[in-house]
């Protein structure tokens, strides 16, 4: 994962895609893309030296980010397993 992390943390930076307190939403259909696109994302707004939130947008309803974080976190052998 730390690949990936790397490569989204240098294109947020590379193209300024992130200004300082601004919420990201991250669509979220239950697929393996936007499950690790939300885990990274949230991940790196942890450190990120500009503050930023995510939120995670579905059709669905009724699952906030935190709620898609811990079951990634859940999954995260099958996750690691992808990379």
């Amino acid at each position: 994962m730390d690949k990936i992390y790397g490569k989204i943390r240098a294109a947020i930076d590379k193209y300024d895609m992130i200004p300082e307190n601004a919420n990201v939403a991250v669509g979220v259909s239950g697929g393996k893309d936007s499950l690790v696109l939300l885990y990274c994302l949230a991940k790196i707004s942890q450190y990120h030296p500009r503050k930023f939130t995510v939120t995670a947008i579905n059709s669905v309803g009724g699952k906030t980010t935190e709620t898609y974080v811990y079951y990634i976190k859940d999954e995260n052998d099958k996750i690691e397993g992808l990379f």
